[in-house]
C-alpha cells in the first residue's frame, strides 16, 4: 500500500531527514513541514526532466553550469556535461519510450543530444539557424519527431531525432517562442507560447499557424489537460489565463494570485483541476478548482523566484533561482490549507519533527492525539512508495512515542505520515 492511500482523516504532516552515511545529503530545511532543498544550488535551474520508469533518477538544467543528474532521488547530484558545449539550459525534453534519450536546448549553443543518459553530447544543429533554444516538446507517440522554440527564429522540427531541422513558421507573426506544448492525444495539436504576441496553434504538425484568443501577452509556460486536451493553460508575465476549447477563447485565472509573473507551470495528471504555479518572486501557487483561485503553498521553500515544476510518482518538484531543486509530496498539500505558510500548529495534537535529525539507523519520532482511534503512523521515500509502517492499531489520546530503527534503507530523503479515523 503507498502513502497516497485514502484515509479518514489526515492529521498533521512531518518531514523526516535520513541520513545513512557521511556521503549522504543533509537537508536544508530539515525541522520544518513542507518543502525540502534536495540541491544542486548552481543559480537559475529553468528545466527539469524526470526518468518515468525509474522515477529517482532527475536531471536539472541550470543558466550557466550545464546539466546535473541524481540517481537516488536527489540526494546526490553529478555534472553531466561531457561534449555539451553551451552551458546556458533554457530546456531539457526527455523521450518518453527511451529516457536514456535526452535534448537540451541552450542559449546560443542550439541543441545538443544524449543516448547515454546524460553520459555525453553531441551537438545535433544541422538546418537550425536559431540557436537561442528556449523550449523543447517531444511527439510522445513518434518520439523522433522533436520540436524546438528558439529566440528569434520561432518553431523548427526535426522528423529523426535531430539529425536535421526545418523551420516551421507559416503564420506565426512573432518569431520568439518561450514555450511549446503538444496535445498527449493528437499530437499533431501543438500550441507555441511567445513573448509578446501570446498563443499560437498548429493542427497539423506545424505546418501551418493560427493565432488564438490570447494575444499581446508575453507568455513563458504552457501546460495541457492530460485527460481533457482541450483544457490548455498558459502561465505569463501577466498571470495564468485558462482555454476550455483548444484556445479559441482564454480568460485570466488569477484570483489569490498575489504574484503574478508565472514562469513554470505543473498539472496534476490523476486529478487535473489540482493545478501548480511557479511564480518569480512569490513561491509556487496551487488551485484545486483548475485555476478558478489560487493558494499560496510555500511552507520550508527557501526561494521563491520559481522557474521550472514538474510531477512525478505524486511528488512536485520546483527548480528555483538559487535555492536549487525542491521537492514536496503532493499529498501534503492536500489537507491542511489553514496551515500553509504560517507556521502553526493544532494545539492538541501534533507531529514533531524526528530527533536526532539526520540520523544513522534509529531516530525517534513523537506525536500527540486529542482523542482516541485508529491510527497510522507511517515512512515513504520522496516517490510516495511505504518503507516502514511504525504504528497501525488503536491509541489512546495524549502523547505518544515510537523510534524508527532504518537499518538496512538506503540514505536519503524520508517523509513521515501520521492518520487517523477517529478524530
Amino acid at each position: 500500500m503507498g502513502c497516497t492511500s485514502t484515509f479518514a482523516q489526515v492529521l498533521l504532516t512531518g518531514v523526516v531527514a535520513l541520513l545513512m552515511s557521511l556521503g549522504a545529503p543533509q537537508p536544508a530545511s530539515a525541522g520544518t513541514d513542507g518543502w525540502i532543498s534536495i540541491g544542486p544550488e548552481y543559480g537559475l535551474i529553468r528545466a527539469l526532466a524526470i526518468d518515468p520508469q525509474t522515477p529517482a533518477t532527475l536531471y536539472v538544467g541550470t543558466w550557466g553550469a550545464g546539466v546535473f543528474k541524481s540517481t537516488d532521488g536527489g540526494g546526490t547530484w553529478s555534472a553531466v556535461n561531457t561534449g555539451l558545449d553551451a552551458t546556458g539550459v533554457r530546456a531539457l525534453a526527455m523521450d518518453p519510450q527511451n529516457p536514456a534519450v535526452l535534448y537540451v536546448g541552450t542559449w546560443g549553443g542550439g541543441v545538443f543530444k544524449s543516448t547515454d543518459g546524460g553520459g555525453s553530447w553531441s551537438a545535433v544543429n544541422t538546418g537550425l539557424d536559431a540557436t537561442r533554444v528556449e523550449a523543447l516538446a517531444i511527439d510522445p507517440a513518434t518520439p523522433t519527431t522533436v520540436y524546438v522554440g528558439t529566440y528569434g527564429g520561432g518553431v523548427c522540427k526535426s522528423t529523426d531525432a535531430g539529425d536535421t531541422w526545418s523551420a516551421v513558421n507559416t503564420g506565426l507573426t512573432n518569431p520568439n517562442v518561450c514555450a511549446l506544448a503538444i496535445d498527449p492525444q493528437t499530437p499533431t495539436t501543438l500550441y507555441a507560447g511567445t513573448w509578446g504576441a501570446g498563443v499560437f496553434k498548429s493542427t497539423d504538425g506545424g505546418g501551418n499557424w493560427v493565432s488564438t484568443g490570447l494575444t499581446q501577452t508575453r507568455v513563458w509556460a504552457l501546460s495541457i489537460d492530460p485527460q481533457t486536451p482541450s483544457t490548455l493553460y498558459a502561465g505569463t508575465y501577466e498571470g495564468v489565463f485558462k482555454s476550455t476549447d483548444g484556445g479559441g477563447n482564454w480568460s485570466a485565472v488569477n484570483t489569490g494570485l498575489t504574484v503574478t509573473d508565472v514562469w513554470a507551470l505543473a498539472i496534476d495528471p490523476q486529478t487535473p483541476t489540482m493545478v501548480y504555479a511557479g511564480s518569480y518572486g512569490g513561491g509556487v501557487f496551487q488551485s484545486m478548482d483548475g485555476g478558478a483561485s489560487w493558494r499560496p503553498v510555500n511552507s520550508g521553500l527557501i526561494n521563491f523566484y520559481v522557474a521550472a515544476l514538474a510531477i512525478q510518482s505524486e511528488t512536485l518538484y520546483a527548480g528555483t533561482d538559487g535555492g536549487g531543486v525542491c521537492l514536496r509530496p503532493l499529498w501534503e498539500m492536500m489537507g491542511v490549507p489553514s496551515l500553509e505558510g504560517s507556521g502553526a500548529a493544532a494545539a492538541d495534537f501534533a507531529l514533531a519533527q524526528n530527533y536526532p535529525n539526520p540520523f544513522n539507523p534509529t531516530t525517534t519520532m513523537e506525536f500527540s492525539l486529542p482523542h482516541s482511534g485508529f491510527v497510522r503512523l507511517v515512512v515513504c521515500d520522496v516517490l510516495g512508495r511505504e518503507v516502514a509502517e511504525l504504528v497501525s492499531g488503536q491509541l489512546s489520546a495524549g502523547r505518544h512515542r515510537v523510534t524508527w530503527d532504518a537499518g538496512g534503507v538506503p540514505a536519503g530523503l524520508y517523509f513521515c505520515r501520521l492518520t487517523s479515523g477517529g478524530l
